[in-house]
């Protein structure tokens, strides 16, 4: 049995990626829970142009909330469309923005007007559902999703591809890539009609077994498993024990 806990508007055409998801056994026992990470990110700006994308999925993606000063160490973003081969932008000025805000999976290009750089903490949540879309032969701005340097196999393994450039600041040009920096935007070249199916950049799940009589006895999450016996004593992931007092049915204490 799978339950889906969104967070998203039940009006939404693709599914939420932050969703909490449960799963329960045969014993309609909680077995695994998905639940989206929370993560703030530093994100540094050089000077010039910037191939950008949002690490996290934060709770407001509107420029100005994301970037608080755009109007004074900004001066545009550019986001390319593969279907016509040309740039919408965002520059500050209602009257020509084609944009107000940024979204997750989505490869972007921030011109930075500092002559000393910028960063920026970004805070948001983690994917619990890993993107999927369709990418069409040609060329396309992919985001880089992880959160620790990768090679560009191993996020961008399951396109086909001929070319997968990245652009260097210092020297204002395109480069190829050989790997994926977080934050970061890559120009692909799609050989055939492909569907890019990344890897989470952190993992979610929280997995539970239980015993025959339905106790709880381990859980286990990306950091490690921890184990019980019974409601008395637990054993954390680090092997460091700790034990519970009781009176009666109300716990009393925690010793560790």
């Amino acid at each position: 049995n799978l339950l889906e806990k969104s967070p998203c508007s039940p009006t939404s055409p693709v599914p939420c990626p932050t969703s909490q998801l449960f799963r329960y056994d045969a014993d309609n026992r909680l077995a695994e829970v998905k639940t989206a990470p929370e993560e703030t990110v530093p994100v540094t700006f050089k000077p010039g142009w910037n191939f950008f994308s949002l690490p996290v999925i934060p709770d407001d993606g509107a420029v100005v909330a994301l970037l608080p000063s755009f109007a004074q160490d900004f001066e545009q973003i550019a986001k390319f469309e593969p279907a016509t081969g040309t740039f919408t932008h965002y520059v500050g000025n209602p009257a020509f923005d084609d944009f107000t805000t940024l979204d997750y999976g989505v490869g972007y290009q921030v011109y930075c007007k500092n002559p000393s750089g910028v960063t920026v903490a970004l805070k948001g949540k983690l994917p619990t559902q890993g993107l999927a879309p369709s990418v069409a032969a040609g060329w396309h701005l992919l985001p880089a999703v992880n959160l620790e340097p990768q090679a560009v196999t191993l996020i961008f393994g399951s396109i086909a591809y001929d070319r997968l450039l990245r652009y260097d600041t210092a020297s204002s040009s395109l480069t190829t890539a050989t790997q994926a920096t977080p934050a970061e935007a890559y120009y692909v070249q799609v050989r055939t009609a492909s569907t890019w199916r990344p890897p989470l950049p952190r993992d979610p799940t929280t997995t539970f077994v239980y015993d025959g009589d339905g106790g709880r006895v381990k859980q286990t999450t990306a950091q490690g498993t921890t184990t019980y016996l019974g409601e008395l004593v637990e054993f954390a992931p680090d092997g460091a024990a700790t034990t519970y007092v009781y009176a009666g049915s109300q716990r009393l204490a925690a010793i560790e």
